[in-house]
């Protein structure tokens, strides 16, 4: 599968979606694609940087939590660009590898709080297309802190099927990353 919506090169972006690209890329560290594909619709780029500094910023719900949600939404939203790509965060981030190795038999592990596993649980449920368990939810998390879970998997949502739909290329680091929580045939 190939991207049918390329990403721009620095020179067709405009000088401040140029500066949202560098901080994007240092963010993440590496060159996103699918920075460069967003630039291409005037403001959206600047959109999305808001909404990502929004969801990531500190908050009530700790960023470990919030980085293992996006990642397996977006594995049960069938994304496997955002899905390399949040385990790379998670890897880079300095959050156990173990956790992430584990993330998919959550429910038999030890490494995972009761309240973890709720979110969890929410996060595959909001990925694969349903609206979650949101009583479950509310047994752990205060209505503000559902909330920011909310924000990171709508977050997600979008980026999910904007890089499914555009087939976005996947890079290489996020996908050397991907490939420590699943096989070279997964990967194909």
């Amino acid at each position: 599968m190939s991207a049918w919506l390329p990403p721009l090169s620095d020179t067709e972006l405009e000088p401040a979606d140029r500066e949202r690209v560098a901080a994007a890329t240092a963010f993440m560290g590496f060159d996103a694609n699918d920075v460069r594909t967003m630039a291409r619709v005037p403001g959206l780029l600047a959109a999305m940087a808001a909404l990502v500094d929004c969801c990531y910023r500190p908050g009530q719900i700790d960023v470990e939590l919030k980085r293992l949600v996006a990642h397996v939404s977006s594995r049960a939203a069938g994304c496997r660009y955002c899905e390399a790509h949040t385990a790379h965060g998670v890897l880079e981030s300095g959050i156990a590898p173990e956790r992430l190795e584990e993330v998919w038999t959550f429910e038999a592990s030890e490494r995972f709080t009761a309240a973890e596993k709720a979110a969890l649980r929410f996060a595959v449920a909001v990925g694969a297309g349903g609206s979650g368990d949101a009583d479950e939810l509310r047994q752990y998390f205060d209505v503000d802190e559902a909330a920011e879970l909310l924000a990171i998997l709508s977050l997600f949502a979008f980026l999910n099927r904007w890089n499914r739909t555009a087939q976005t290329d996947l890079e290489a680091q996020p996908r050397a990353s991907l490939g420590a929580t699943r096989t070279a045939g997964e990967l194909a």
